[in-house]
C-alpha cells in the first residue's frame, strides 16, 4: 500500500515526519508552491504522479492538501481512501477579505469562501471512503466563527458526500503531532 502525503499551504512534505514514524508504508510526498495556485498545483501533481501511481493510493492530507486531494480525485487519480486534516472545504471569510488587501497573494483567492473551484471540489461525488478530522482547538480573531486558529470549523465540515467526521480539540497544527489521531488514521486506511 502506498500513502500519498499532501502538506498544507506554506508547509513542506516534512510536515508529516511524525506520521512517517508511526505509519510505515511506501510513500509519495510531492511538494507544491501555493504561489502557483490551487488548480495549477492539482494539475502539476496529477502530471507528476500519473507515471508513479499505478495502484490506488491512500491519501493523508493537511489543510490545503485536502483540497488538492479532492482535485486529484476529480482528475481520476487511482485513490483507495482519503484522510483530510483541518481542511478548509468551504474556504474562509478572512481570505475573502484579505484577497482585497493583498490582491497578489494567490492563497487568499484560492481559499476565499466564494471560490468557484472550491465549490466544485466540495460538491463532487466523493467516490472513495473519506475521513475528515475536524480540528476545534485554538482561535483566531481573523475568523468570524469558531475556528482551529486558522480554518473555521464550519468550513472543515462543508463537504458533500460519504465523509466520516472525527472531531479533535487540537489546533490546526497540533493535529500533525497527535499520536491518537495517527492511530485513528492508521486504522482507517488499513
Amino acid at each position: 500500500m502506498t500513502i500519498l502525503y499532501l502538506h498544507g499551504a506554506t508547509m513542506t512534505p516534512g510536515a508529516f515526519n511524525f506520521y512517517r514514524t508511526k505509519i510505515k508504508h511506501k510513500e509519495v510526498s510531492p511538494h507544491y508552491n501555493i504561489d502557483n495556485g490551487l488548480t495549477n498545483n492539482v494539475d502539476a501533481i496529477c502530471d507528476e504522479l500519473k507515471d508513479q501511481v499505478k495502484r490506488p493510493v491512500n491519501i493523508i492530507a493537511h489543510s490545503m492538501g485536502g483540497l488538492i486531494a479532492l482535485g486529484l480525485l476529480e482528475h481520476g487519480l487511482p485513490i483507495r481512501k482519503i484522510v483530510t486534516l483541518s481542511t478548509p472545504f468551504g474556504g474562509t471569510i478572512a481570505s475573502s477579505h484579505l484577497k482585497w488587501l493583498y490582491p497578489d497573494h494567490v492563497l487568499f483567492h484560492d481559499t476565499c469562501a466564494q471560490n468557484i473551484y472550491l465549490k466544485t471540489l466540495r460538491e463532487q461525488d466523493v467516490t472513495v471512503p473519506m475521513m475528515s478530522v475536524v480540528t476545534t482547538g485554538g482561535s483566531s480573531p481573523l475568523q468570524s466563527t469558531a475556528n482551529d486558529g486558522v480554518v473555521p470549523i464550519d468550513s472543515q465540515q462543508n463537504i458533500k458526500g460519504p465523509t466520516e467526521f472525527i472531531y479533535s480539540d487540537l489546533n490546526h497544527y497540533e493535529i500533525l503531532l497527535c499520536s491518537e489521531t495517527i492511530t485513528t488514521v492508521k486504522n482507517f486506511i488499513k
